[in-house]
């Protein structure tokens, strides 16, 4: 594992180097910059999705992301990744910014790993340790949406809660945790 220096050093270096980029794009007028933009859109498709959900509309990024975790946690081929939804979830917070939306991902993408354990059953202790952070990073973002926003997202956690009442691993348990911690009245 690297130190703490090594860290530090690796992300100074990151950061310094983006200052003779800064220069030269600088010097691009907008022309340049547009075909620079397009050309970083045409080279891979994490790039054209941080475009898309930066200047394009945040709910066609939402709903993308969507489709992503329900692949990830929904499975037709019976695969389970969340580490795929983890990284949906991640790219859009990166590229939009959007809190709501962030708790909206969250929320779905803990329903969809809920809904699979209901419909298959037990499953294994790190879905279930997946699933109880999901859950947990889906109530902290609610609670921290104003109270309007955040209360018909924070009935489907309870309701998602409520459904796992016979689920094995401790997952209810761990529901009601985060739950009441998150939203402590």
């Amino acid at each position: 594992m690297p130190s703490q220096s090594t860290t530090d050093t690796a992300t100074s270096a990151t950061i310094a180097s983006f200052t003779p980029i800064r220069k030269a794009i600088g010097k691009f007028d907008r022309a340049a910059l547009i075909a620079l933009v397009g050309e970083l859109h045409a080279l891979n498709p994490q790039n054209r999705d941080f475009l898309a959900a930066r200047f394009v509309s945040a709910s066609d990024g939402l709903d993308k992301c969507k489709k992503i975790i329900l692949r990830a946690l929904y499975p037709e081929n019976g695969r389970i990744s969340f580490r795929d939804a983890r990284a949906a979830i991640g790219n859009y917070r990166k590229s939009t910014g959007d809190t709501d939306g962030l708790a909206e991902l969250y929320v779905y993408a803990a329903e969809c790993g809920t809904r699979f354990t209901a419909e298959y059953g037990d499953i294994d202790e790190p879905f279930y340790n997946s699933l109880e952070r999901m859950y947990a990073a889906a109530a902290k973002t609610t609670a921290s949406l104003d109270p309007q926003t955040a209360a018909p997202l924070k009935e489907r956690l309870r309701v998602m809660m409520d459904k796992t009442r016979d689920c094995g691993w401790g997952l209810h348990d761990i529901m009601c945790q985060e739950y009441e911690t998150a939203f402590r009245e």
